[in-house]
C-alpha cells in the first residue's frame, strides 16, 4: 500500500520548515549580539566575515578624493605678548576631534594689513610626548617669522599639547597616530578661511625632520602650489623612513618591525609613502640640510633633490658643512634664506 502525501500537507511542511529556519538564524542573531555567524566552506575552513579596513581612508589616493570642510579656528589664550606679536594657544576640529597649537599673530596698527597677514604653517617634527609643550620643535622658527609680519600656526596633533587623543584601533593604534598627521594638516588648511587674520591668498610651509614628509604628503594629496621650506626633512620612502629609527627603542626594534608587517599583511604601503608620489607636487620648494646632522643622513636630502630635478621641479638646495639637525650653528643664515624664499612667492 502506498502512502501519498497530499499537495496541500506537502506545502504546509515547506512553509514549516522555512519558518523554523528564519526562527533559529534570527534567534542565534540574537545571542550573537546581531554579529554574522561565521560559517564553514565545502572544506571544512572557516569563513570569517572581513571586517572594515581601517586604514584605506588613509591612502593617498583616497585623502586626495577627500573634501576636507575645515571648523572654525579659534584663539584660546594669550601665551605671551611682545616682540610686535603676539602668541596664543589656538584649537580647531580635525575630523571631530580637537587639536591645539600655538599661534602667533602679528601687531597691527594700521589698515594696510586689512586683508590679512600672510600664513606659515609650521610642521614640526618628532618629539617625545613626556617632554613636549605646546610650540616645541617650531616657535623659534615661528617667533621669527611672526617679527617679520607672517601669522604662524604650528598644530600640536593629536595627542599633544591640549588636543584630543588620536584614535584608537589596538595593536596597529601607532600607525593611525603617524597617519592623522596629514589629516590633521589638510584640516587646518580647510579652516584658515575662518581667522580673520589670515591672508588665505598667501600661505607657505615651514617643515622640520619627520615635519618634512606630513609637509610633502599635504603637497602631494592637495597638488596645491603652497611654496615650502624644509629643514633636514625625510624624505624616504615608508615604512622605510619608520624603522631607520628603530634602534633608537629599547627593544631594538623588535616591536615596530612587528607592527609593520602586521600593516603590510592587509595593505599596500606604496599607497601610503611620500615616495610614491614626487611627480604630483607642484609647489616651489627651499631645502635646507646640515652636514654634520646624526638624525637625517645628508644623502637622503642629496638624492631627494636630485629626484626632484629629475622631475622639473623647482627646488633650491642649500647645505650647511658646520650645521647639526636643528640647524646650529648655521640657524640665523638658514632662518634669513627662509624668509627670503617666503617673500619671493608674497602674491599682492
Amino acid at each position: 500500500m502506498r502512502f501519498k502525501i497530499s499537495k496541500k500537507w506537502l506545502a504546509f511542511f515547506i512553509v514549516s520548515l522555512v519558518v523554523i529556519v528564519v526562527v533559529g538564524f534570527l534567534t542565534l542573531r540574537a545571542l550573537t549580539g546581531g554579529e554574522p555567524l561565521s560559517l564553514l566552506s565545502p572544506g571544512g575552513e572557516e569563513i570569517v566575515k572581513q571586517e572594515p579596513r581601517i586604514f584605506d581612508k588613509y591612502s593617498f589616493p583616497a585623502l586626495a578624493a577627500r573634501k576636507f570642510e575645515g571648523s572654525e579656528i579659534v584663539l584660546e589664550k594669550i601665551l605671551k605678548e611682545g616682540d610686535g606679536f603676539t602668541s596664543w594657544v589656538f584649537s580647531y576640529k580635525s575630523d571631530g576631534r580637537r587639536i591645539t597649537g600655538m599661534a602667533n599673530m602679528p601687531d597691527s596698527d594700521s589698515d594696510s594689513d586689512s586683508d590679512g597677514f600672510p600664513v606659515v604653517i609650521l610642521i614640526r617634527g618628532f618629539v617625545p610626548e613626556e617632554i613636549y609643550e605646546t610650540g616645541v620643535g617650531s616657535q623659534p622658527m615661528a617667533d621669527f617669522l611672526a617679527k617679520e609680519g607672517f601669522v604662524t600656526l604650528a598644530p600640536d596633533f593629536l595627542g599633544f599639547g591640549g588636543s584630543d587623543m588620536p584614535p584608537a584601533v589596538g595593536f596597529l593604534s601607532p600607525l593611525a597616530d603617524r597617519f592623522e598627521k596629514p589629516v590633521a594638516v589638510l584640516n587646518l588648511l580647510a579652516s584658515l578661511e575662518t581667522l580673520p587674520q589670515a591672508d588665505s591668498q598667501n600661505i607657505f610651509f615651514w617643515a622640520h625632520s619627520n615635519g618634512g614628509q606630513i609637509a610633502l604628503s599635504v603637497l602631494e594629496i592637495t597638488k596645491r602650489d603652497i611654496p615650502t621650506v624644509l629643514w633636514a626633512p625625510v624624505t624616504k620612502a615608508f615604512p622605510y623612513n619608520l624603522l631607520h629609527y628603530s634602534d633608537e627603542a629599547e627593544d631594538q626594534g623588535k616591536y615596530l618591525r612587528k607592527l609593520v608587517s602586521e600593516f603590510e599583511k592587509d595593505y599596500d604601503s606604496d599607497l601610503f609613502s611620500i615616495h610614491n608620489y614626487f611627480a604630483d607636487i607642484v609647489a616651489p620648494i627651499q631645502l635646507h640640510q646640515g652636514k654634520l646632522d646624526v638624525e637625517v643622513p645628508v644623502w637622503w636630502s642629496d638624492e631627494f633633490v636630485t629626484q626632484m630635478k629629475g622631475l622639473g621641479k623647482e627646488i633650491k638646495y642649500f647645505t650647511y658643512d658646520e650645521a647639526d639637525h636643528n640647524m646650529a650653528p648655521a640657524w640665523q643664515q638658514a632662518a634669513e634664506r627662509s624668509l627670503g624664499f617666503y617673500r619671493e612667492f608674497l602674491v599682492d
